[in-house]
């Protein structure tokens, strides 16, 4: 065995261990792909070079040196090749020019002698004699192709910012210049020009020295991880979210094209700083977790959610970095929602208002034609008493349609915010329990009613007729939507709302400490459409004649007179929920009245005020059957004329409210100039919470909603009797 050939073959062996190292740990990648194709060519032309030298007086010796100058050539581009994945390079036309020039001097060299004509022995082995074409392989493929790969490795090593990936390029490249300039003189200049024979061509055996190197940066720097590190890079450059790099001393080391749109930084800015670019909200020495910034002038501003995080090295920072996602047109899109949002809302509260007003003088004018009926009916009530029965009966019937009727109007009144209010502190869990043990007596037994009242606060200012009349038409309601059947809860808790939070439910919400009553079934639900209409009055999802469509529209209605919200969630098929929010308030319920209290007086002289006639008739012939002498006037000016010069003899006014010419408020301020204690009775049909406060201020005494009977005639004006 020759000696000398030990040199190809270690040659052979640790490139046949790189190799397979390599594949080992990283079997995956297309950079160890490369790495084993251009390794394996170069362990092949070790190989042929260790058996060329071994059997020097071999016959077929002529076919190993072909082989080896097949690999020779074929090292070159694979050596190209591996670059090019490694840095992550689209293949150009510089790639593919050297791959199909090397794929015809291949063809050239196994078919023609015009590259190697035959060989020599030496005192090493064998070494070629070099054809016609071996110089021009040599200027026109070998050296462009390997000097073109050299190229590449250096220029990627200039152009990197991370300094681990100029460290692997910078081994690659040293290691292929020293393997290229020293296969260069041995082979060409030492054994072609100089003609010296004791000097072997130590091309394949001088691999070793490239190998080297790969092996180093390999084993320190793990160069198979450039792959991974350029698509961090062109992840870095193409991201959407703006990335700045920022060093130890504050200075912005890079930024991607994301960031300099986003902060306006021209492309040539050197020597900025975060204190340049950032605004004076971010802080270089803390880390940020989407803080909200904001950048750029009126005319140009920007949103952006930064978050931060120091860079670390054997644990110590040695820079920032910084992600800012612009969410200027996620703002700008929900800020455009919301103004479209309350806009709807704005639309839809001033419609209601509007068909509020038009529901409300409806019903002002119902209310005393009722009221001009009920009373006549009372009449013939009390006159068939020794009479005809029969009509009696008649009577009691005509009463009867009037409380049915004045029902309705009352829940128009309600929705119109504008029926009377006996506002008083409340337990708001009493009436819930009294509306809970009604609807047990009154709905399917299939339909499993429960409470949770939670509420540690459950006091709230309100009607306690109105309020139980709302919760009890939601409970009906929700009745309606379980014909088979299911669960019905009435739940409460309390609940501290903003201004924000409480306008997200009602437009005119204001901020303040609520009670929160959740009414909830497993009905059938509605859509959205319907959700969005249920408060309108006469609107009505139920088959004729089994709904007015006024229902909901009181109880709206009710809490716009109470100062409560209301939010409906529901969807198809999954049942229906009613939020309730009451003020609540810091006060103890009152008990209810003394019903054993004798009144002490029931006659007087009374000044009667109402515009319509046949109210003013029919109350003046109730009054009278009361005992009281009445003076009647539709007009309020002469109403306060006549109390002027007669006020001695009156013992209180009965006034009505909406009247021409001059309103009841008028008529009641020109009756308390004339005596600031003199005792009234409003009684109205239509007129709103805000009234009913004014005049209570004004010396009111008490209210009575239009229409009324006579036994209620007879409660009102007893109380303003008692009154001092």
């Amino acid at each position: 065995m020759n000696p000398y050939a030990l040199i190809p073959l270690s040659s052979f062996v640790f490139n046949a261990l790189l190799l397979t190292y390599v594949f080992a740990a990283n079997p995956r990648s297309r950079a160890s792909h490369a790495f084993v194709l251009f390794a394996g060519i170069c362990a092949m032309w070790a190989l042929g070079d260790y058996l060329a030298w071994s059997f020097a007086d071999h016959p077929g010796v002529m076919y190993l040196i072909k082989s080896e100058i097949v690999f020779w050539m074929s090292a070159a581009f694979a050596c190209v090749h591996f670059v090019f994945v490694l840095l992550r390079k689209r293949r150009n036309f510089m790639y593919y020019i050297l791959l199909y020039a090397t794929m015809v001097c291949i063809v050239i060299g196994l078919s023609t002698d015009l590259i190697i004509t035959g060989y020599e022995k030496t005192t090493w082995g064998v070494t070629a004699t070099f054809g016609k074409l071996y110089f021009c392989i040599i200027l026109l493929l070998n050296m462009p192709t390997t000097i073109y790969g050299i190229y590449l490795m250096i220029a990627g090593h200039m152009q990197s910012r991370d300094p681990i990936v100029k460290k692997q390029l910078l081994y690659l490249s040293i290691g292929s210049i020293v393997m290229y300039c020293a296969a260069v003189f041995t082979n060409v200049i030492v054994n072609a020009f100089l003609k010296l024979p004791s000097v072997p061509a130590l091309g394949s055996s001088l691999l070793i020295i490239q190998s080297g190197f790969i092996f180093l940066a390999v084993v320190r720097y793990n160069f198979l991880t450039i792959g991974i590190r350029g698509a961090a890079q062109e992840l870095f450059t193409q991201m959407q979210e703006a990335v700045c790099l920022v060093d130890y001393t504050g200075k912005i080391a890079d930024a991607n094209e994301s960031a300099r749109r986003f902060f306006s930084m021209p492309a040539d800015a050197k020597e900025l700083k975060v204190t340049d670019v950032f605004p004076a909200t971010v802080i270089p020495e803390k880390e940020y977790v989407n803080l909200e910034i904001e950048v750029g002038d009126a005319g140009r501003q920007r949103l952006g959610l930064l978050s931060s995080s120091s860079l670390t090295e054997n644990g110590y920072a040695f820079g920032k970095l910084y992600i800012i996602r612009d969410v200027t047109a996620i703002r700008r899109e929900e800020f455009e929602r919301a103004q479209l949002e309350d806009q709807v809302r704005r639309s839809q509260s001033a419609k209601m208002e509007s068909i509020g007003q038009l529901a409300g003088g409806i019903a002002h004018d119902f209310n005393n034609m009722l009221g001009a009926i009920a009373g006549y009916a009372n009449m013939i009530k009390l006159r068939s008493k020794n009479g005809n029965a029969k009509i009696g009966s008649y009577a009691t019937k005509i009463l009867s349609a009037s409380r049915r009727a004045a029902d309705l109007t009352g829940k128009l009144l309600a929705f119109a915010r504008r029926g009377s209010s006996e506002m008083q502190a409340m337990n708001l869990h009493t009436t819930i329990e009294e509306v809970v043990g009604l609807l047990h007596h009154s709905i399917d037994k299939r339909i499993a009613i429960s409470t949770d009242l939670q509420a540690e606060y459950c006091t709230a200012l309100g009607d306690h007729s109105q309020l139980e009349n709302a919760f009890l038409n939601i409970g009906l309601n929700a009745r309606d939507a379980m014909p088979n059947g299911g669960q019905l809860l009435f739940a409460t808790t309390n609940a501290q709302l903003d201004a924000e939070q409480a306008k997200v439910i009602e437009p005119s919400g204001s901020a303040g400490f609520y009670i929160v009553l959740t009414i909830a079934d497993t009905g059938c639900g509605m859509s959205k459409e319907t959700c969005s209409r249920i408060f309108e009055p006469f609107f009505t999802t139920k088959e004729k004649g089994k709904g007015t469509g006024l229902g909901l529209a009181s109880v709206y209605g009710t809490l716009q007179n109470h100062k409560g919200l209301i939010r409906v969630d529901s969807e198809t098929a999954r049942g229906t929920t009613f939020s309730i929010y009451l003020p609540a308030v810091d006060s103890t319920p009152e008990p209810p009245p003394d019903e054993t209290v004798r009144l002490p007086k029931t006659t007087g002289t009374i000044l009667l005020v109402d515009d319509e006639e046949m109210v003013l008739d029919s109350c003046v012939e109730m009054l009278k059957e009361l005992g009281f002498s009445v003076h009647a006037f539709q007009n309020g000016n002469l109403a306060a004329s006549f109390y002027a010069e007669h006020a001695a003899a009156i013992d209180f006014v009965i006034l009505d409210l909406n009247m021409p010419e001059i309103s009841g408020q008028d008529t009641l301020r020109k009756i308390r100039a004339v005596d600031a204690h003199a005792k009234v009775l409003i009684a109205s049909g239509y007129y709103s919470r805000n009234d009913v406060e004014e005049l209570k201020n004004g010396g009111a005494v008490h209210f009575l909603q239009k229409p009324y009977t006579l036994k209620q005639l007879s409660s009102a004006t007893s109380k303003v009797f008692l009154a001092s």
